[in-house]
């Protein structure tokens, strides 16, 4: 009995750890979900591969709530051992195992998607267009966040505005930011006698661009990947006239697309390859739990089966012990046969 009881209570604590592990599981797929709708990249290629988004994050969320809601059915049974527990436990079991599938699909789908257009030339497909200029538009959206708050101003007012490179390079030295510098000509108004032109565009243009910290991860993966310093001075004039002048260019040729497409296109292939290999292991470990439940499930079912059996046959064999009356015997409270002639 006791080592019954302790199997009981080992199993019951092993069945709380696993419940936990999906809880862990649940929260951690909303918050990637969260993360990759919270970035800008989705931007890029929302507009002509909604799926991507709907798949990736949509799923996601909906399969890190169903695996939460899992892991609490999974510790209630644990402790009430209630039937109809089980059954709502095994109902989100499988529709997580299903979502599991969708998202596991759409993210190698999107992973090969990325591969066969990294081996192709641009553009790989009609859509290829209109994801470069979805690209365009956030490099440098945020590199103009960046041109507005913390680059070195030496070559941003060469390639920007080298009509006024003369007038403001005294002070442009030392100085990151164009709104610094901005703010540096207004305090020295004295010795320009007024904004320069040029430069007055640049401070309007500034004040309306979004906070660098908005962009803070593209402006990571940027700078770790394809610099706006290392992409040449054609990049930086094609968002300059995209950011201030309102003027898009060719989406490929001298454009960012044309030369970060390589960096972009592995970035997109990795992000959904860890996606899609996150998801198979979970995907082994639904199986795996559930298969040990049927597994477990059916043993306890055979000795259940087995020990009633056994009570049965002892309880036969008990009742058999008693001792009976013979037949051949006579019954000694009876008086003898009477013989009638």
């Amino acid at each position: 009995m006791t080592s019954g009881r302790k199997r009981t209570r080992a199993a019951q604590f092993l069945l709380v750890l696993i419940n936990l592990a999906f809880l862990a599981a649940g929260i951690l797929f909303i918050v990637y979900a969260v993360k990759m709708n919270d970035s800008a990249w989705m931007e890029v290629i929302d507009e002509n591969l909604p799926w991507v988004r709907t798949l990736m994050i949509a799923c996601t969320v909906a399969l890190g709530s169903v695996v939460i809601i899992l892991s609490f059915m999974g510790c209630l049974g644990a402790f009430f051992k209630k039937r109809g527990l089980l059954c709502c436990y095994n109902f989100f079991m499988v529709l997580a195992l299903i979502l599991v599938a969708i998202v596991m699909a759409g993210s190698f789908t999107s992973m090969a998607l990325a591969s066969d257009w990294a081996g192709k030339e641009y553009p790989a497909t009609n859509q290829e267009p209109y994801v470069a200029v979805g690209f365009n538009r956030l490099y440098c959206t945020a590199e103009g966040a960046y041109l507005c708050s913390a680059a070195p101003m030496g070559d941003v007012i060469k390639s920007l505005a080298p009509g006024i490179l003369s007038e403001v390079s005294s002070i442009a030295k030392g100085i990151n930011g164009i709104n610094s510098l901005c703010d540096e000509v207004e305090s020295k108004l004295d010795l320009f006698g007024a904004m320069p032109d040029q430069l007055a565009d640049l401070c309007k243009e500034c004040e309306k661009m979004d906070d660098l910290e908005v962009f803070a991860p593209t402006l990571e993966w940027v700078d770790g990947h394809c610099p706006i310093s290392e992409a040449g001075e054609e990049v930086i004039e094609w968002c300059g006239d995209f950011l201030f002048k309102g003027e898009a260019g060719r989406e490929y040729d001298g454009a960012p697309y044309g030369v970060c497409r390589p960096s972009f296109l592995t970035l997109w292939s990795d992000t959904s390859k860890k996606l899609g290999l996150g998801l198979v292991g979970f995907f082994i470990f639904q199986v795996i739990i559930i298969v040990s439940v049927c597994v477990m499930r059916r043993k306890r079912n055979f000795d259940d089966q087995h020990s009633e059996n056994a009570a049965h046959k002892k309880s036969n064999k008990d009742g058999s012990d008693v001792e009976q009356p013979s037949q051949s015997e006579p019954y000694q409270g009876a008086s003898a046969p009477v013989t009638v002639y």
